[in-house]
């Protein structure tokens, strides 16, 4: 098997998920607890490995060495443009308002992003949405129509259409099941 490299960020989430799990194991609702953290690192470290896998398979191709300065160049706009729709994903992001923004094309913007992470930009906004309400659910007392907001996706119907395809449960259904103290 190839090694798969994660960057800086993708370890700290992991990290912070396995001492979150560690915490909880020795609770009185240790097994919810750990299901839910064990359920968000299998969907973190799949999302991570895909992400690996497709920018190696991409740049392999490459036969040249001094085309190593683009790729950092390209590395770091995606990565720009990740953390981007990370700290904005509640915010209604348009393709062409954040090609605007980074001085890109929109055609170019999309291709270099699926190119290095192997997801379109709408795809990663939501993962990221997803992860961010999965969240909420859990931690938060906040109900539907105010987490749909929160996470940008508006309408709740949408969010609840979108929530179930991409976690095969509804957020009702989420909550309680990975809610500390809710049997």
């Amino acid at each position: 098997g190839t090694a798969v490299s994660f960057d800086d960020a993708v370890w700290d989430e992991i990290l912070r998920l396995l001492s979150q799990l560690k915490a909880v194991t020795g609770s009185r609702a240790s097994h919810k607890n750990a299901s839910a953290y064990l359920l968000s690192l299998a969907l973190l470290v799949q999302f991570a490995k895909q992400a690996d896998a497709e920018a190696r398979s991409a740049w392999k191709a490459a036969p040249d060495r001094s085309l190593s300065a683009e790729k950092d160049s390209i590395y770091s706009r995606v990565d720009a443009i990740a953390q981007y729709l990370q700290q904005n994903s509640s915010a209604q992001i348009r393709l062409d308002e954040l090609a605007q923004h980074f001085y890109l094309s929109k055609a170019y913007m999309t291709r270099i992003f699926r190119r290095v992470t192997g997801f379109s930009i709408i795809d990663y906004l939501t993962f990221v949405r997803i992860r961010r309400a999965q969240e909420l659910l859990v931690h938060s007392d906040a109900d539907i129509t105010t987490i749909s907001a929160m996470t940008g996706f508006g309408n709740v119907t949408y969010f609840e259409r979108v929530f179930r395809q991409k976690t095969t449960l509804t957020p009702l259904q989420y909550r309680r099941r990975y809610r500390k103290g809710i049997s």
